[in-house]
């Protein structure tokens, strides 16, 4: 088979965002379930814990290649907010901006499809640690300073997430 994908192969597909994350997820969930009768819950946890930042971690770097430099806190916001309003993420959560200051970026989000298909899955622990806890990894890819608190997310079950992004001198 030629290395170049034939045209068919690169049209879209005809499925919403959450049916797309519950292929994805319901796969994910299933093979990491059935390792924990092997290895035990907590050390197949860990393992995809590890993948998934590390897939995270590239992530981010592919967007910071991909994007403006990040010198300063309002480069990093500038960026992140280009980030948010993406159509990925316009169509995937729903965020409001609490605080938008030369020192801090907060917002909360109220609304999740990567929190939804995982409470459908009942299956929120992995979904806390193989797509929220890599946030905090993520953070100090786009810039060293840049760092993130938060609280309270929606896949532990709070009522939103809160997330505060600062530049640490």
């Amino acid at each position: 088979m030629s290395d170049k994908a034939p045209e068919k192969f690169k049209k879209k597909m005809d499925i919403t965002f959450e049916q797309a994350f519950r292929m994805r997820f319901e796969t994910q969930v299933d093979i990491t379930n059935a390792f924990v009768p092997i290895v035990g819950k907590e050390k197949a946890f860990e393992i995809v814990e590890k993948l998934s930042e590390k897939k995270s971690i590239e992530s981010a770097k592919q967007m910071v290649i991909h994007s403006e430099d990040i010198n300063n806190f309002a480069d990093f916001k500038a960026f992140f907010k280009k980030q948010m309003n993406s159509n990925m993420m316009k169509n995937t959560a729903t965020f409001t901006i609490i605080e938008d200051s030369e020192k801090k970026l907060e917002f909360k989000i109220t609304e999740c499809l990567w929190a939804k298909v995982f409470k459908d899955l009942d299956e929120t622990e992995q979904g806390y640690r193989f797509y929220c806890k890599p946030d905090y990894a993520m953070a100090g890819i786009y810039h060293p300073k840049v760092k993130l608190t938060r609280t309270k997310t929606l896949m532990q079950g709070n009522v939103y997430c809160n997330h505060t992004y600062t530049w640490e001198e």
